[in-house]
């Protein structure tokens, strides 16, 4: 096989590939037989791309409206559009455009960048010091499954003079956001505290910073079993995935680095995002919105759900 395809010009795994394509049942290879395999497949009509001006205009209006090529997709088919295309022919779109000059690539979240390989950091002082029972390894399993609502996360996001308070649930990816003018630990326990008045949150998770350490004692010592309470490991950020994702695409709104001044319309600007995120489809949520989702949540669907998996039995708020 290496002298023929010295003799002819090509690689030797060319004639392997031919033989293996074109060879009859017998496992014999015949040329002419070959031939006329060759001159069948070329009569195959082949599918016609979907890589069209019409569709590239299409994908651009659905891309300005903040949505994903996986969302974009799934929703069409969830709310029975007409124009239906799938992950990858958008992705190819999109593509298409970015070979030929165009910036649509640009309005994805990553903007074409590649992610950057995980780093994690050496174990350090200052850190919040949990109680017994706060460690993540006992946070109830119905919880780490994300089968109900009512189990948030939390984290804080720095745009130089202004801190964002996130929190996220786990399992309806409802976004609440609060912005504030300081890290300090006083007017962010108040901030959550104000969002238990809701009575639609039953556990929080998040990081060992100091910025928790006034919440920490609020919230066990006031509501004890009305509330749970669970930290992640140093330095382990992937174990409150949920908030970590959602940061990410708050980055779009409020650019990493980028110094926003601190006033009281910073508090209007986050809820207009937090809007913004609530009625966005999600893969995650069959291409529904977090709004839809929450609302299936009512207070006796929680109060049911959770004593099952807390083992107790919350006041929940009517």
């Amino acid at each position: 096989m290496v002298e023929i395809a010295e003799i002819l010009g090509v690689h030797f795994s060319t004639l392997y590939r031919e033989i293996r394509r074109n060879r009859q049942r017998d496992g014999e290879y015949h040329s002419f037989a070959a031939q006329e395999q060759a001159l069948a497949r070329r009569r195959i009509p082949r599918r016609v791309s979907q890589c069209t001006a019409e569709n590239e205009k299409w994908v651009d209006q659905q891309i300005d409206k903040d949505l994903s090529p996986d969302v974009i997709a799934g929703r069409a088919k969830v709310t029975g559009a007409s124009r239906r295309l799938s992950a990858g022919t958008i992705y190819k779109i999109i593509e298409k455009n970015r070979r030929n000059g165009g910036q649509m690539y640009r309005k994805l979240p990553r903007q074409g960048r590649k992610y950057r390989k995980n780093r994690t950091g050496q174990p350090g002082k200052g850190k919040l010091k949990v109680r017994e029972g706060q460690e993540l390894v006992d946070r109830p399993q119905g919880i780490n499954e994300r089968r109900e609502a009512g189990h948030v996360e939390i984290d804080l996001m720095f745009s130089g003079e202004t801190i964002w308070l996130t929190c996220v649930d786990r399992y309806t990816r409802f976004l609440r956001m609060k912005a504030l003018p300081s890290k300090a630990s006083g007017p962010i326990a108040e901030e959550v505290y104000a969002w238990l008045g809701s009575g639609k949150i039953r556990s929080i998770t998040t990081d060992r910073g100091l910025e928790w350490s006034d919440l920490n004692p609020w919230l066990v010592d006031l509501l004890k079993k009305r509330l749970s309470l669970f930290f992640c490991q140093p330095y382990s950020s992937w174990e409150k995935g949920a908030i970590e994702n959602m940061n990410r695409l708050l980055r779009r709104y409020l650019p990493k680095g980028k110094n926003i001044p601190w006033s009281t319309g910073n508090e209007v600007k986050a809820q207009q995002i937090e809007d913004v995120m609530n009625r966005k489809p999600r893969k995650i949520l069959g291409y529904r919105t977090p709004d839809e989702v929450e609302k299936e949540w009512g207070p006796k669907r929680r109060r049911r759900s959770w004593k099952e998996t807390m083992a107790v039995n919350p006041v929940v708020a009517a």
